[in-house]
This record gives structure tokens, sequence and C-alpha cells, in this order.
């Protein structure tokens, strides 16, 4: 079965924006606790996030974390569809090396205290997509 993920931002009264990942739920071995086999979610979208929509002083370091995790698995998938295109190499290399500078912060606040707790990477990219459009 395929599903999507779409976390999302919404302004009551004003706006909405989200970013869509699609999944395939999968079967996966059996559990360490009871032995018993579950589901999980196996994403099967990869694009690189827009890099300079990306404001790093807003995030944790699980989200820092989990953007670079997230651009290094679109490499290691990406890399070799695009052997032998060189400039199409490139861009994908570019836009998925690890984000610079790494924040400081191991809470769950932003590290500027925004009012907006923010725990998916996806919403954040929503956010600065829908700020470059309007």
């Amino acid at each position: 079965m395929f599903l999507s993920d779409e976390p999302g931002f919404y302004k009551p009264g004003d706006f909405g924006i989200r970013i869509e990942n699609d999944m395939e739920v999968i079967m996966t071995n059996k559990s360490n606790y009871d032995n018993t086999k579950f589901l999980k979610f196996n994403t099967i979208t990869f694009i690189p996030y827009e890099r300079s929509l990306i404001d790093v002083s807003l995030l944790t370091s699980a989200q820092y974390n989990a953007i670079n995790q997230y651009h290094a698995k679109v490499a290691e998938i990406l890399e070799p569809l695009l052997k032998g295109d060189e400039v199409a190499l490139s861009a994908l290399r570019s836009r998925t090396t690890k984000l610079d500078p790494q924040p400081t912060s191991t809470t769950s606040t932003p590290l500027n205290k925004a009012l907006i707790s923010i725990s998916s990477p996806s919403l954040i990219i929503s956010i600065f997509i829908f700020n470059l459009l309007f």
C-alpha cells in the first residue's frame, strides 16, 4: 500500500502550506521485544530540499541531523542513476552536502525560541517555500 505524508503549517484564516512525501507501507522484521512482525513506512520520494530556503538558525540538532541524513539518502539513491552526467551529478552533490553550520542546541526547542515547535524537516522547508512564493 502507498500513502502520502503531508506535514504542513496552517495559519487560521490566512494560509496553509505543506510538502508531500510518498511512502510505501512494508512488513518489517520481527520486533526485538515480542518477536512479532510489524509495518513501517518506506519513503519513496527522494528530492533534495532547497538549501537556500533553509534557515539553520531555526533548527534543533535533531532537525539538522534529519535533513542531513535525508540528503545523504537522496545522494546514495540518485548518484548511480546520474552516472556519466557530470552536470547533473555536480548539481546533486551541491544540493545534498551537509548543512553548515551545525546548531549547538540539543533540545527540541528551536534555537531562536520561535513560537512554533517544528518537528519535521518537511514542514520547515514548506514554510520557506511559502515565504519565497508570497
